[in-house]
């Protein structure tokens, strides 16, 4: 059975560019469903305007070594109901 399969919740850190990007492009592909962050808000929107041409994301900008980031992030999860992945 493939690990990677629709429905699946994903939060990526580090998205708005580079390796992260690029995995949460593949994510995307396998059918996952994504919550995305970076720091810069501006970069960040850009990545999920591109990427949402490819599956199901949310974009919340902010810093993964700031404590309210990462309960904003986990919030978002609960939201989508649970989290199969964390890629940081």
């Amino acid at each position: 059975m493939d690990w990677f399969q629709h429905g699946k919740v994903a939060i990526v850190s580090g998205a708005s560019r580079g390796l992260g990007r690029a995995l949460a492009r593949e994510l995307l592909g396998k059918g996952l469903r994504l919550i995305i962050d970076a720091r810069d808000s501006g970069e960040l929107e850009r990545a999920r305007r591109e990427l949402a041409e490819s599956g199901d994301i949310v974009a919340i900008a902010g810093d993964v070594a700031e404590t309210n980031h990462v309960h904003a992030l986990v919030a978002a999860a609960e939201r989508a109901g649970r989290l199969d992945l964390l890629v940081n």
